[in-house]
């Protein structure tokens, strides 16, 4: 049975009155009480609130929009990693979160995959066109989407239907290891 987020019929039709009886039989004998609470300047937060009725709900995402199943793979082996890539995808995932070695701190695990045969190991029987991949490289970023071009290139693959994002941050990097304050002490020269 496929998820939902609305919940089948009996989820979305139960009473209030009979929330309250499942939550008291799971409370075990736990006064209600116990759910309530404050935030510090005084607001109150209760367990459960009534649907509104004054206006209908709001979607706030487009109708067209779907959600990504993304799995994180940062398994130093690139053979290893394609068979995680491909047990996820089989999965249900949609989405893949390739995290490069060249990303993690020292001791920190991450794909291996310097060189474009190490790509082709990590990415056999992938198909791309087909799934949301982000790349997670640190300061090696740019390099790994030269090397997903290339990679793209060898396979003969349409980059126009590869969906590809990173999160590279070069100030990030540059504030890490303190280049930032050289840089800018050159400039002011």
């Amino acid at each position: 049975m496929p998820l939902s987020f609305t919940g089948p019929e009996n989820f979305t039709s139960a009473s209030e009155e009979r929330w309250w009886e499942s939550v008291d039989k799971a409370l075990k004998g736990v006064p209600r009480e116990k759910l309530f609470g404050a935030t510090e300047d005084g607001l109150q937060i209760a367990p459960i609130y009534a649907r509104r009725t004054d206006s209908p709900a709001r979607n706030l995402r487009s109708s067209t929009d779907s959600w990504t199943i993304t799995q994180r793979i940062d398994i130093p082996d690139p053979a290893a990693a394609n068979a995680q890539i491909l047990e996820d995808l089989g999965g249900g995932a949609d989405g893949l979160d390739l995290v490069f070695r060249a990303a993690r701190a020292p001791g920190e695990a991450g794909v291996w995959a310097a060189d474009l045969g190490g790509l082709e190991t990590l990415l056999q029987n992938v198909l791309l066109d087909l799934v949301r991949v982000r790349l997670d490289a640190g300061a090696g970023t740019p390099q790994a989407i030269a090397l997903l071009l290339a990679y793209l290139e060898r396979q003969e693959t349409d980059q126009a239907g590869i969906d590809v994002s990173s999160g590279h941050d070069p100030f990030a990097w540059a504030a890490i290891r303190d280049t930032g304050s050289r840089v800018r002490d050159e400039t002011l020269r």
